[in-house]
């Protein structure tokens, strides 16, 4: 009998091992599985892999892959924990026979937390960043035994599947979106991955991060709150508004009738400026330019807003609350800068409104003030002319026409060229001004 206990003990603890390899070997296996690029599997396969055809069928289901995955995980686990108490409680009371039932209850809680912990780095988290780190590799060479996982595990993934839709209908509660939530948190898992090991950027992962919650936000969290939208009454005469229209860099701003509640639609400001051009800014008839607004609830998911905004090839949704009454505005701009981040932000901190480039030439901004480029380089271009207070719109005003994108005129003004680098949709955003030896020689 002396002999048998550290066999016994040597025994248990070999098929404890297995166990946790097992689990292990599973969890890198589907972590692979769910890790593929089915574009690349697809080119494998064109290419006559047949490995790669096997993997491609067995991770078209990825619910299923994660399902398996889940009840293999849990089931190996209670087994694991369930046999090593069974056979090391015996001995644990032969250990513990001093101390009281609530010590030993406490040091069997404490070795149970310790094991799981042990189980949880060895068994799921190494092994899954090694399945998601080399996916192909592993996915090809035990294919075989993943189709086995697959068939033991699919009468009880299925059996498991129906009770929990049964008793989630009883609670009114669909299926679908849960097993969407699970998708996401799947794929968020990998590109924390991905970022951990420098595969993805900071700025990737957030992104991707960002597309992964578009329709968790609504509308009237990221619009332009009414206090804060500038609009023009049908009714004002043009010097009430003017000098802020050409102020801002909106591209369509909504008009309304005496009540800000009663929009008539939106006008395009290069519409605006076109007629003006043509007929005088005192003769515009800003009715004759009013283009159909796309009204929308405020409650209305961001993810949908953008397809209906992309279907009806509009830039801006009025946003209606539930009285009828208009709340704010939302424009594409703002539904892309929940992807991709503040692009006028990132613009604005990557480059001074003026700074020098080669000998003799600077980069500008259109947004700078006469004031400031007259300072900064001695000119003394007219301050308090009516047609302009920006770069751009002096420009503009030179040209004589509102450049499209693509751009790339100049105009001088006495010994000085400006040449237009960059638009952005009627904008001039960016101009390089160089000083010129014979400006009398060089055309527009």
């Amino acid at each position: 009998m002396d002999t048998e206990g550290p066999y016994v003990n040597l025994i248990i603890f070999l098929i404890v091992l297995a166990l946790i390899l097992l689990n292990a070997l599973v969890n890198m296996i589907f972590s692979s599985l769910t890790s593929l690029n089915h574009q690349k599997l697809r080119e494998m396969v064109e290419n006559g892999d047949s490995k790669a055809k096997d993997v491609l069928i067995l991770s078209q289901d990825q619910q299923r892959l994660m399902q398996s995955q889940n009840f293999q995980d849990g089931v190996l686990s209670i087994i694991t924990i369930a046999f090593l108490l069974l056979n090391i409680k015996d001995s644990l009371k032969n250990f513990l026979n001093r101390e009281s039932d609530f010590m030993q209850m406490l040091i069997m809680i404490l070795m149970v937390i310790v094991f799981v912990v042990i189980k949880r780095i060895f068994a799921n988290m190494i092994p899954q960043r090694i399945g998601i780190r080399n996916p192909y590799t592993i996915s090809k060479k035990t294919r075989g035994f993943a189709k086995l996982i697959l068939f033991l595990t699919r009468p009880f993934v299925s059996f498991i599947n129906k009770i929990t839709n049964i008793i989630m209908n009883i609670f009114g509660i669909e299926s679908k979106a849960i097993e969407k939530e699970v998708t996401a948190e799947q794929i968020k898992s990998i590109v924390q991955v991905g970022e951990d090991q420098g595969v993805l950027r900071p700025l990737e992962s957030k992104m991707i991060h960002s597309i992964m919650e578009f329709d968790d936000v609504w509308a009237e969290e990221i619009m332009t709150a009414r206090p804060e939208v500038f609009m023009i009454d049908i009714k004002d005469r043009e010097r009430k508004y003017l000098d802020e229209f050409i102020k801002l860099k909106h591209s369509r701003i909504p008009v309304y009738d005496e009540e800000v509640d009663n929009i008539l639609g939106i006008i395009y400001t290069k519409d605006y400026l076109l007629e003006a051009l043509d007929v005088g800014i005192a003769s515009v008839d800003i009715r004759k330019l009013i283009k159909p607004a796309f009204f929308v609830p405020e409650k209305i998911e961001i993810d949908k807003l953008f397809s209906q905004m992309q279907k009806d090839h509009t830039h801006m949704a009025i946003l209606i609350d539930e009285y009828g009454g208009f709340s704010g505005l939302v424009t594409m701009e703002d539904l892309v800068e929940e992807i991709v981040g503040d692009m006028d932000d990132t613009f604005d901190k990557d480059l001074p409104d003026i700074r020098s480039s080669t000998k003799g030439s600077y980069i500008v901004k259109g947004s700078t003030s006469i004031k400031d480029l007259n300072e900064f380089l001695g000119l003394d271009i007219d301050e308090e002319n009516d047609q302009y207070d920006t770069v751009g719109g002096f420009i503009i005003d030179k040209l004589g026409f509102i450049p499209d994108e693509g751009c790339e005129k100049a105009v001088i003004y006495k010994d000085y060229e400006f040449k237009i680098l960059y638009i952005e949709e009627t904008r001039i955003k960016i101009v390089r001004i160089k000083k010129i030896k014979n400006p009398e020689k060089i055309s527009d």
